[in-house]
Parts: C-alpha cells; structure tokens; sequence
C-alpha cells in the first residue's frame, strides 16, 4: 500500500500543507478532539461499574442496566415505576396508557433474517409495543435495519387496520449520531425517537433516582448516570472523528494525509539511526558497527561499560521514544534494584509487561536533547559502577 500512497502523492503537482494544516475547519476539530482527549484522561471517581468491569463500552453491558430497571419483574423490586417513567417520557402520556404494569420487556427478540431486536415492550393486549434500538457502544446500523423491525413487529402483533408499533426508541451515546436511512425501504421516522446519553440521563436516570424506594437501586443508577457521563469525552471524539473524515475527504486533502500517514509510518528508523549518529559524535557509544539497526523502528545502543539500551521509536498513538535497559543478568528487573542509576532517572523507568521485563522509559519525539541527556546520564552511571567494581 505504501507504493500505491508514493505514487498517488507525484499525482499531486502542489501540496499547500501551510494552508492544509493551518485551515480553520482543521483547527478547530483538533482542538475539539484534544479536549475530549484530555477530559477523558480525568478521573471518573469511585464507580462500582468501572471497579467491576471493563466492559462498559460494550453492548451487553448497557443492555443489562436497560433490561433490569425497564423490566417491571426486573430484581429492581419495585415493580413498573421505571418502564413508565421511560415510557411517559419517551412516548408520551397518551400512548403510555397502553402499558400496565402486565407489559412485558422482551431482549434480543428473534425476527426473520436471523435478526434480533434488541428490546420490545409489548402491553397486556398484545396490540402495542415499542422497540428500543441500543447504540449506547455506537455500532453501525445494518440495512434496513429499523424497518425491518418495525414490519416484523406489524406481522406479529398488528391487524389490517391497526399498526401496533408506537415507537422505535433509537439510543446512541453521542448527539451527533443518526440512524443510516440510505438502506431504509419504508420510511418509519414518524416513529423514530433519538434519545442519546445526555437526553436519557436528563428525562429517565434523574427522574429515576429521584423516584426510588430502594437506596440499592438509587446508588446503582447514579453510578449509572455518571458512567454514561464520563463517556461524553467518547462522543465528542466521535463528532471530531466524523468531522475530521468530511475535511479530508474533499479537494484532494485525502491524498495528502494517506502520503503524511506513510510518512510517519516511516519514521521511526531515520530517527533511530539519527539518535545513534548523535550518541556516537557524544563518544558514549562503542563503534558504529555495534549499532547496526536491528528492527525497522529501533536500534541497540552499546555502551562502553558493557551495558546496552535499545532506543525505539514507536509508532503508536503517542510516536514518542522508549529507552529499554536489558540486563542479562536478572530475570525480572526491578529498576529499584539498579542502584547504580541516579534517581532522577530511576523513578522514571518502569518494567515493561513482557518476556524480557526490561525498565524502560518514554521521550515525546520533540524531547530529543532531553533523550540524549539522559542516556549520558545512565552511561556516567553505569561508569562510575564499573570503575568501583574494578577497584574492589
């Protein structure tokens, strides 16, 4: 792929990256993403959710809060006091009067096609029911997804002259994100009701809290409430996301950031070799023949006392430097143990979780002399303790 990027970027005769990188609409969605970046750096605080689980980004584990307080023999104990409070707000006060508290909450309800709807509330009589759409983890809409639900629920509780849906309840975590109706083949946004993470903690959780009998249930649905709150950051990233896609795929911004992702896909082995070129001129290395490149992203650095370090750089989300100090020696490194370190240096480093578990610490690509300091550091250290050893 990186050819095919090469050669598309001849194909354009002149790239402006000044008026490229420097546009206002780019600017304001890398604003807009650092912040959502930075706030979802933020501590969410004690929350029994996160405690217990990692997996509250996913779809079971909203469903599971949702199937628990809407479903009126839910272990809630408190019977339909949180289906109508969703239904009231969400239908309205005349067509929640269709649902007593008999309705019944059904989950991953089977239709043709092998599909399944997420939930269905259907009443008493069987001649009304809702559908709930949960996108709270913003998974794509399959074709005619919607639709299709609607007409399986009309063949199953509807007459020939009566349609027994009276809502499709659609909830995203993120405003921004609307139900695709490019595949739709019936057009249902009569029905249609968006509620996404903000609306639903405003017009249900609150209520919901404020209305509890039971102090498990008011604790578990608060810690609910600020879960899907520290989850806005997701959403904002999602808009910049969406934003970021419509800037670039315009004129021919597409090309040039395919040629800036290969060439930032290339970097980490010029910059490797670079750092090498400038740790030699410090004369804290052995010979350049010691430091042959042995990865495309790294290179081993030979330290005269005998130590080595192996300087990356990754290529992750953050394209920043590792330095990793091996020590045939141990097994497990605790950088504790390394006394010989200075202990600027030494709190610094950290074990790296796998097989060599080797202290290693981060530079941001722009720190380069900071880098290279302390790699002097670590080298007049490692002296110093070589020279001890050898007087003894």
């Amino acid at each position: 792929m990186g050819d095919d990027i090469i050669k598309t970027s001849e194909e354009i005769s002149f790239i402006n990256w000044v008026e490229f990188f420097n546009h206002p609409i780019l600017i304001d969605i890398l604003d807009s993403y650092k912040e959502a970046c930075d706030e979802a750096e933020k501590k969410v605080g004690f929350n029994i959710f996160r405690m217990l689980s990692d997996y509250y980004y996913r779809e079971n584990f909203h469903g599971d809060i949702l199937e628990i307080y809407l479903n009126p023999e839910g272990y809630h104990g408190e019977g339909d006091k949180f289906l109508q409070l969703f239904l009231l707000k969400f239908l309205g006060e005349e067509k929640s009067r269709h649902y007593s508290r008999n309705s019944k909450l059904f989950r991953e309800y089977r239709i043709n096609g092998n599909r399944r709807i997420d939930f269905v509330i259907v009443n008493e009589n069987e001649d009304h029911c809702v559908i709930i759409e949960n996108k709270l983890y913003d998974a794509l809409d399959m074709d005619n997804q919607l639709p299709a639900y609607v007409e399986a629920m009309k063949e199953k509780y509807g007459t020939d002259d009566k349609d027994p849906v009276d809502a499709v309840i659609y909830l995203p975590l993120s405003s921004e994100k609307k139900p695709d109706k490019s595949t739709w083949k019936e057009n249902i946004e009569p029905k249609l009701e968006i509620i996404p993470a903000e609306k639903l903690i405003k017009l249900w959780l609150d209520p919901s809290i404020g209305k509890c009998e039971k102090v498990d249930n008011q604790v578990i649905l608060r810690h609910y409430k600020e879960l899907l709150e520290s989850l806005k950051p997701e959403m904002a990233k999602y808009k910049s996301s969406m934003d970021l896609y419509e800037y670039i795929k315009r004129d021919k911004n597409f090309e040039k950031v395919l040629l800036l992702k290969n060439m930032l896909n290339n970097l980490g082995k010029p910059l490797a070799i670079r750092l090498t070129e400038r740790l030699i001129e410090s004369n804290i290395v052995s010979d350049a023949a010691d430091c042959a490149a042995d990865c495309e992203s790294g290179r081993k650095i030979c330290l005269k006392n005998g130590y080595s370090l192996w300087i990356y750089c990754v290529e992750d989300d953050n394209m920043d430097y590792i330095i990793k100090i091996p020590d045939c020696q141990n097994v497990y490194i605790d950088p504790r143990t390394l006394d010989w370190l200075p202990d600027i240096i030494k709190c610094k480093l950290r074990v790296e979780n796998n097989k060599d578990n080797q202290p290693f610490t981060h530079f941001k690509l722009t720190e380069e002399d900071k880098l290279i300091e302390t790699v002097e550091a670590i080298v007049e250290a490692a002296n110093k303790k070589t020279n001890i050893t050898k007087n003894k």
